[in-house]
């Protein structure tokens, strides 16, 4: 068998709920065949326990190349995955490294602001508050360490505008947190890496006419 895979943060996820163990959506995604023939069927599994045991997880269709589930923060996840051709031959397991996600309050180490913010209770916020801004310019700069990848949390709602992403080695963003209802705990911007490495991402408040705040929750790192 032949391929690669990975796990991803996607830019529409969401927390699943309040709690900072919260599980975590990840994105599996994979290139595998097997050996003479086309694939018929795959197998995909993972792991919380250094591959001790595995839970068997289900792609959306037989020639599927990513699924979407959950991590548990802290526990260092395995996948695997394996491609059956048609003549039920499974072909060899292909196993990740190991991956772990942890999730950082807005209030964390290294997480540093302009003026402009204020701290508000939020009971569905992950961990029960968040930053809040309506100002123009406000900022808040996120320094981590060891991150293959980050999800900016943010709420979204009727009062809600845009704000500008920079840094991460990356292109300069625009993200609009503007919604017809309340949405708590989204992944409002995403970022992945091929490696692990020190990360700057900095959330600028553009104080959209009319509906000008910027509500930071938290942010999600897999190392």
């Amino acid at each position: 068998m032949i391929g690669h895979h990975d796990h991803l943060l996607a830019a529409d996820g969401k927390l699943a709920s309040a709690s900072p163990s919260s599980t975590v959506p990840v994105t599996v995604w994979w290139n595998v065949a097997p050996a003479g023939g086309p694939v018929c069927s795959q197998a995909v599994q993972k792991s919380v326990n250094r591959g001790a045991t595995w839970t068997s997880l289900h792609p959306p269709r037989a020639n599927a190349t990513k699924l979407t589930t959950t991590i548990t923060p802290g526990k260092a996840t395995l996948f695997r995955v394996r491609a059956v051709g048609c003549a039920d031959v499974p072909g060899n397991w292909t196993t990740s490294a190991p991956t772990t996600a942890r999730i950082l309050q807005q209030t964390a180490n290294g997480i540093k602001y302009t003026r402009g913010w204020k701290k508000v209770n939020c009971t569905p916020c992950s961990g029960g508050s968040q930053e809040q801004s309506s100002a123009k310019k406000a900022a808040v700069t996120i320094n981590i360490s060891g991150a293959r990848a980050i999800a900016l949390v943010l709420t979204e709602g009727r009062a809600n505008g845009s704000a500008h992403i920079t840094g991460g080695g990356s292109t300069a963003a625009t993200i609009s947190t503007h919604a017809a209802s309340t949405r708590y705990r989204r992944f409002a911007y995403a970022r992945n890496w091929t490696a692990r490495g020190k990360r700057s991402i900095t959330i600028t408040n553009l104080a959209t006419p009319d509906h000008p705040d910027i509500q930071f929750d938290a942010v999600v790192v897999l190392t």
